[in-house]
């Protein structure tokens, strides 16, 4: 379950390192080692929390580079972070229940409001998932592609809500992935990209119905992994 103080220790010291100059939007930040070794928290724990950020869009992750800023919004940024940390008593079960409800509705607002862009961002997702053998890249693509059509649904409160859930979530996908590509499930891998590729599809087509229907089915799926996890 949600762990509250790495995130404060890290949050906290991006926003200290910020205001005093020391990293600067589209600049490089502090290695996950390096960020570990400096607010006395282990590497994994800031691992998990750089992913999450990831998600949310503060940071971002280039491949042979490192981890880069992408605002110097932290103040704000922040504010969604901390408001996660009020999900910590709710159960997984009760998260995708909430992803159940909403997404198919935002993948129906997708579908209607989409633009050229935002279909752009969707493939670029989903192809990252699709051409990688990695969990953890996997996991933080499949994330993005889900906010990405949060985003497209043109709806902000939307946009907001599943932004704190898949943020809080992030860590369950990465598990959910990790089991998959370590037990070598490739039915199920292939059964859940596949799934993200037709729901793409139908919102490039503007078939509301249809990328309302894929989700739905989806996400039932994802839930009941994630009852089957707890077992």
């Amino acid at each position: 379950m949600f762990t509250d103080e790495p995130y404060r220790l890290v949050v906290n010291k991006l926003i200290e390192l910020v205001n005093n100059g020391t990293i600067k939007p589209n600049k490089k930040i502090y290695s996950e080692h390096q960020m570990a070794n400096l607010i006395g928290i282990p590497r994994f724990q800031v691992r998990e929390v750089y992913t999450t950020l990831r998600v949310l869009g503060i940071l971002d992750s280039r491949q042979g580079e490192g981890t880069y800023l992408k605002t110097n919004e932290l103040h704000t940024e922040a504010d969604i972070v901390y408001f996660m940390m009020l999900l910590k008593g709710s159960s997984m079960e009760d998260l995708m229940n909430t992803r159940l409800i909403i997404e198919p509705g935002a993948a129906v607002l997708a579908a209607k409001n989409r633009t050229a862009k935002d279909i752009v961002d969707m493939r670029k997702h989903l192809n990252t998932m699709m051409n990688s053998s990695e969990a953890k890249i996997i996991a933080e693509h499949d994330a993005l592609l889900h906010y990405s059509i949060a985003k497209a649904s043109g709806n902000p409160i939307i946009k907001s809500i599943l932004q704190i859930i898949m943020g809080y979530i992030s860590r369950f996908i990465n598990s959910h992935w990790n089991y998959i590509i370590s037990n070598k499930q490739e039915e199920k891998k292939n059964t859940f990209l596949n799934d993200h590729s037709k729901i793409v599809d139908a919102i490039e087509k503007r078939d509301a119905a249809l990328a309302q229907n894929i989700l739905s089915a989806h996400i039932g799926g994802m839930t009941n992994m994630a009852i089957d996890y707890k077992k």
